[in-house]
């Protein structure tokens, strides 16, 4: 049988906050090509204030769930919701320099969509965990 998380209820809850983590990156996309559009500014400035909020619960709350969960240790859930973290961080500081320097596009767009990757990747991995599967052909 494979290995489950060892703190279900820890678990469920980094699950749903997560599955929440990658709607908000859709949902910034969505801000963005409504500034984008329209060249409205409130559109750029709501993008920003989503992405410092949900910086914020992803570095405060859902990297130390992702290690107080106890998944499988084969998922490397914890390590990877710091190295989301981390990128996230970036991503905000890219972000702020994009009105000073242009070029940072070229980085912050990109990261994104590396950040919305790991996210969902994440996300599917924290649930397939919760159904007692590791995901792992190994296991």
């Amino acid at each position: 049988m494979k290995q489950a998380a060892g703190r279900r209820r820890v678990a469920r809850l980094y699950a749903g906050l997560i599955s929440l983590v990658t709607l908000v990156i859709i949902f910034q996309g969505f801000l963005f090509a409504g500034f984008y559009s329209e060249a409205d500014r409130d559109f750029l400035d709501a993008h920003g204030a989503v992405g410092f909020i949900s910086m914020l619960v992803v570095a405060l709350v859902l990297t130390p769930l992702g290690f107080l969960a106890r998944f499988p240790k084969g998922l490397r859930i914890g390590w990877l919701t710091l190295l989301l973290a981390l990128l996230w961080v970036v991503q905000g500081f890219s972000g702020e320099g994009i009105e000073d320097d242009r070029t940072l596009a070229m980085v912050h767009i990109p990261l994104a969509l590396v950040v919305f990757g790991l996210s969902l990747y994440l996300t599917g991995k924290a649930h397939l965990a919760l159904r007692g599967k590791s995901g792992r052909s190994s296991d």
